[in-house]
């Protein structure tokens, strides 16, 4: 039976996994360590159970019970924030040359909104419980749960929260801290999100790094030379306008008919983000469906055929067709938290932050276009505290959507805390594919660090930075990234390219 608490929340039992691990002789017992392993909408029981456990424990020691729920709503709970529609009889296609993929979701975010605010926006319905701060206070629930039982009462200090927080786990946390200062135990955030964005809807900050996470594409894989599926000539300049005369092929029909850029254009760019958050698992693949897709030119709706089979086969469905459960319980959460904002931008605008990801930029910010519901759970800041532990950050120089920038914000927010910084590429989403798992080589410096903290409390003090490491095909480019002259010269041109797409746009 649901019931509420005395602050007149609603409480529910929540989906829970724990991983009980066996202890080593040389490291004492510690309680339990809560995952959250970013979204927002991500089960953590599934993340969990398909995470291999010996990557965790790299990071946080093998001493840990390791602990991952689903927030409210989503995953295995009820109530489920479930008021997807079903498709038209007839959708036209997503890759057709001349439907507006904006209207296209600005439309549906209009249409979701009613039968969602209906189904899952009643008092004792999903969606008023979904905010970041709601499940702040469940995590709190977890650890007094722990502490009153009959385990918890043999460890010191069981009310305090572990937690390794991943993307949205980090806003999760820093949430978390702010509301409750006094009750932080172990806390690592990895892959910095920016909280006062996030609550105002915001967002200009998460693609700062996109345009040059793409560049070093081009300079990891001329490197790489003939073996790869896209090489050519002998340089990354090289290798860069044979991907721009790509672009341009697939926008001949909207450059002759004066249209934005044809839809299929903003599918690839979207496929592109995707495969830069797991670089070094991705870009190889990313090659290869270049390589497919200028195959099928100048035949543009086969070309955009193969791109939606593309995002289909790496299971990426933010630009599917009709809303479907994971992307509505990213909205309930974001849209919810976000508490009504309205927040424009026009396309040129979006553009600014990314040629990469600006389309994508804007279309994010329709999914909340419709979406009526507010809680009263809402917390929207001050984003800092003075804490009773510290926290340790986690953040590296080029991150697709969580940039180095929004780590050393947070120290700022939460003073005496550190930052640890990784010289490396990708994007942080999932603790399986964790980004120090992808840079760090054979050193494992990001993990010694983490698991030494989550030993002992102890900061890194100056100890601070882990170098470049080898990547893509073990190729070990001349560090720091920051240095690469051939990077900096390849987002020039992808500011050219964002010039000319703006430029048309506007005639």
């Amino acid at each position: 039976m649901l019931r509420r608490d005395s602050s007149g929340i609603l409480a529910i039992p929540i989906s829970l996994a724990r991983c009980l691990m066996p202890v080593d002789n040389e490291e004492a017992l510690q309680r339990d360590i809560l995952i959250n392993p970013g979204g927002s909408g991500q089960s953590g029981v599934s993340c969990l159970q398909e995470t291999r456990i010996d990557d965790l424990t790299g990071i946080v020691g093998s001493n840990y019970d390791l602990v991952s729920w689903d927030p409210r709503g989503l995953g295995a709970n009820f109530p489920s924030a479930n008021c997807t529609i079903p498709p038209k009889q007839s959708p036209e296609p997503l890759f057709s040359l001349r439907l507006s993929i904006f209207e296209t979701f600005y439309n549906e975010s209009l249409e979701i909104g009613a039968p969602c605010q209906d189904y899952i926006g009643g008092r004792n319905q999903a969606s008023l419980h979904m905010t970041t701060a709601t499940v702040s206070r469940d995590m709190l629930s977890i650890v007094d749960a722990f502490a009153a039982s009959d385990g918890g009462a043999t460890f010191n200090n069981s009310t305090l929260l572990n937690l390794l927080g991943f993307s949205y786990g980090t806003i999760l946390g820093q949430t978390f801290a702010s509301m409750f200062p006094r009750r932080i135990g172990r806390m690592v955030l990895d892959g910095v999100g920016d909280p006062d964005e996030w609550v105002n809807g915001a967002h200009d900050n998460y693609a700062t790094n996109a345009d040059e996470v793409f560049s070093t594409f081009f300079v990891y894989c001329n490197t790489a030379g003939s073996k790869y599926p896209f090489a050519t000539g002998t340089s990354a300049q090289d290798f860069y306008l044979r991907f721009e005369a790509l672009v341009d092929r697939l926008n001949s029909p909207a450059n002759q008919n004066n249209w934005g850029n044809a839809n299929f254009l903003i599918m690839l760019k979207d496929l592109i983000f995707r495969l830069g958050y797991f670089p070094h698992e991705e870009f190889p693949v990313l090659g290869q469906a270049l390589a497919r897709v200028e195959a099928t030119l100048p035949d543009v709706e086969s070309a955009a055929l193969v791109i939606e089979q593309l995002n289909e086969k790496i299971g990426n469905r933010f630009l599917a067709r009709r809303t479907n459960a994971s992307r509505l319980w990213n909205q309930a959460v974001r849209c919810t938290d976000e508490g009504g904002v309205s927040y424009g931008k026009t396309l040129p605008e979006a553009k600014n932050t990314s040629w990469l990801v600006g389309e994508y930029h804007l279309i994010a910010k329709m999914a909340c276009a419709g979406w009526n519901i507010t809680s009263n759970d809402r917390y929207s800041g001050p984003f800092r505290a003075e804490t009773n532990n510290p926290i340790l950050f986690v953040s590296n120089t080029l991150d697709t959507i969580t940039p180095h920038k929004n780590g050393l914000a947070a120290t700022l927010r939460f003073p005496g805390f550190q930052l640890l910084t990784i010289d490396g590429v990708g994007g942080i989403t999932k603790p399986a594919r964790h980004i120090s798992l992808q840079v760090d080589g054979e050193t494992f410096c990001t993990q010694k660090k983490m698991r030494r903290f989550f030993q002992t409390r102890d900061l890194p003090v100056e100890d601070t930075y882990c170098p470049l490491q080898a990547g893509l095909w073990d190729i070990m480019l001349p560090g720091p990234l920051s240095s690469l002259k051939e990077t900096r010269d390849i987002m020039e041109k992808l500011k050219r390219l964002t010039m000319r797409e703006k430029l048309k746009e506007s005639q």
